[in-house]
């Protein structure tokens, strides 16, 4: 429960020492007046990082669940910020070098990301709730749960998984992702991180993603013109000539 600000020069753990996580851990720093370079950064395992953090070896860790509830309970710790709280900061997808991409068929990496998505929908259904409990418990967390529902939602929420209207979003040409990378870029600039230039723009094959979506996304409701209405018809008066019938 300490202040970060009142410890600058000493460690802060982390589970992989990697662009991706010193970019959320800044992102925070940031967001506090801080930065990277005024701490000294360690990686480990995550489960020997909470442990340490616990026996008050470092001045703050950047974990993942369980291990982080871990420590705010068994550490006396405080989750300060997560992943949610700098949407697309730590971006999950999936990456491929660019030959073994075009070995495989498009149509079919097309259909596994489709699949991923409406796994992400099913999550955001209240329905599934009871279902997805116990999905997590007896195989994301079956080595270490079971976990009770309050603690499950706390992990949960720690995480932003996106619905099908911000993937659209993230996805774009431009978008989200693409934005992500070039603000990775600049940060391994500053940080004298940078080991190989590169073009966010060149390595972000939205392409296959960009179709998936598009072949998810509801079917415009269908519209019908209501027909003209129709002039009244006039009343007929039927007059007989009796004398012709005759």
């Amino acid at each position: 429960d300490a202040n970060l600000a009142e410890t600058k020069g000493k460690f802060i753990g982390v589970y992989m020492d990697a662009p991706s996580v010193n970019f959320f851990l800044n992102r925070y720093l940031q967001s506090q007046g801080m930065q990277l370079s005024d701490f000294r950064i360690v990686e480990m395992p995550t489960g020997a990082l909470t442990d340490k953090f616990i026996a008050g070896l470092f001045a703050g860790i950047v974990s993942y669940d369980p291990d982080a509830l871990r420590a705010e309970r068994d550490g006396k710790g405080k989750v300060v910020c997560s992943s949610a709280s700098f949407p697309g900061c730590i971006p999950e997808g999936i990456y491929a070098r660019r030959d073994t991409l075009v070995s495989f068929d498009k149509a079919d990496v097309v259909k596994l990301l489709k699949g991923i998505v409406r796994g992400a929908e099913w999550i955001h259904d209240p329905a599934n709730w009871a279902e997805f409990q116990t999905i997590l418990n007896e195989s994301a967390f079956a080595a270490d749960g079971p976990y009770s529902e309050a603690d499950l939602k706390e992990m949960i929420d720690a995480v932003a998984i996106h619905d099908l209207d911000t993937l659209v979003k993230r996805n774009e040409p431009g978008g989200g992702l693409e934005a992500y990378l070039r603000q990775l870029r600049q940060f391994l600039q500053d940080n004298a991180m940078l080991a190989r230039e590169f073009d966010p723009g060149d390595i972000f094959a939205g392409a296959y993603i960009g179709e998936a979506l598009e072949q998810l996304k509801p079917a415009p409701p269908v519209v019908v013109d209501e027909p003209e209405a129709l002039p009244p018809i006039p009343a007929q008066t039927n007059s007989y000539d009796f004398e012709e019938i005759q």
